[in-house]
């Protein structure tokens, strides 16, 4: 059992590589899905003077800081929520020289504001003591999402961070809900097996 072998503070070693893949797909996935047909037809990138989309990732773990700096990478406009203070002062020192990707401070009473931004919505968010994923989005808040943006859930095996969100498979990633395309597959990684 992989799971069982840990490291000297007792976090399994498969865990953080895993984390990192899913991290990395799930902003390809994102990126695949806004330029697929039932998408917005929105190339990730930077051309000429072209606004990029913009990715709001709920989570800065190892799942939802690699997403965030794999879609910087693409050439996205990044922000990323953890409820963790320390965790989101620390990445925003870390990664001050990036233009473009900025962590805060999830706050629920403000997460309308930046709702109509997004583009791409990652849910990377840590379970909670029950092994949960927190529901960060409410399916009411898919009216404040622009239509055809994409939803990854990531936490999807531990019951999804968005209300609206059901597991698909790989034959049927996604399905559309309120007119935003949702990705539900399990074990991410997988798509990546070699890797992985």
């Amino acid at each position: 059992d992989l799971a069982a072998i840990k490291n000297a503070d007792g976090v399994p070693h498969i865990v953080k590589p895993m984390s990192e893949i899913a991290g990395m797909l799930a902003a390809q996935l994102g990126a695949h899905f806004l330029a697929s047909p039932n998408g917005s037809g929105k190339l990730v990138g930077k051309i000429g003077d072209i606004i990029p989309p913009c990715y709001l990732i709920f989570g800065a773990g190892n799942v939802g800081r690699t997403a965030a700096l794999m879609a910087h990478s693409m050439g996205a406009r990044v922000i990323a929520f953890d409820t963790n203070e320390s965790l989101v002062r620390e990445l925003n020192n870390k990664y001050s020289n990036l233009d473009g990707i900025v962590f805060l401070l999830y706050q629920n009473t403000q997460l309308q504001n930046f709702l109509k931004e997004g583009d791409v919505f990652i849910g990377a968010a840590i379970p909670n003591i029950n092994g949960l994923a927190a529901k960060v989005l409410k399916q009411s808040d898919l009216k404040h999402i622009k239509p055809r943006s994409v939803l990854v859930d990531v936490a999807i095996d531990q019951g999804g961070c968005f209300e609206s969100s059901v597991i698909t498979t790989h034959e049927n990633p996604i399905r559309i809900v309120d007119g935003i395309i949702h990705y539900g597959v399990t074990n991410i990684p997988s798509i990546a097996a070699h890797t992985a």
